[in-house]
This record gives structure tokens, sequence and C-alpha cells, in this order.
């Protein structure tokens, strides 16, 4: 009974990683989210397997991949305001 209580907690636990991911911009998720999703599973199974808290991984992994992702949308937005600097490919102006 206990092993299936862990193996459910495992499995929201990564449906929940599954849902941070879509925080990430949408090249980003189509080149890293299969890795990303993989190595979260091994970590949240040897998390489990050393008797360490599954919640505290989940609280950690939100704060983490908030920051992260966040970072990559500045990046994001960082080389799309270099390219249009360099190709004079500024949105047009508002009307006033």
């Amino acid at each position: 009974m206990a092993h299936r209580q862990q193996d459910f907690g495992l499995r929201g636990l990564l449906t929940f990683y599954r849902g941070l991911i879509l925080l990430y911009p949408r090249d980003f998720r189509g080149e890293y989210a299969d890795q990303m999703m993989r190595d979260f599973a091994d970590l949240a199974c040897v998390t489990r397997d050393d008797g360490r808290s599954l919640f505290l991984l989940l609280i950690r992994t939100f704060f983490d991949t908030v920051r992260t992702a966040t970072r990559e949308h500045r990046t994001v937005r960082t080389r799309h305001m270099q390219h249009a600097s360099r190709t004079n490919d500024y949105p047009p102006p508002r009307p006033p």
C-alpha cells in the first residue's frame, strides 16, 4: 500500500513538473523538455528511494523553474531586440 502511495506521489510530481516546463519559452521547451523530464524523473526516483521528501523537491523545483524560465524569457527578448536593432526591424510606432 505504501509503495502505491509513493508511486502516486511520484506520478503527481511528474505531472506537476510537466506543467512547470510550460513556463519556458516554446523553442526552449522544444529543444530541452524531454531531457528535462527524464532528468527530473531520475532525481525524483532517487529522492524517493533515499527516503527524502518529494514535497521539498517540489517546492525547490518550483522556485528554481520560475527563476530559470524567467531568465530564458529575458534571453529570448534580448535576442529579439538585438536582431531588431541590427536589421532595423522595429515594431511600427503606436499612434498617439
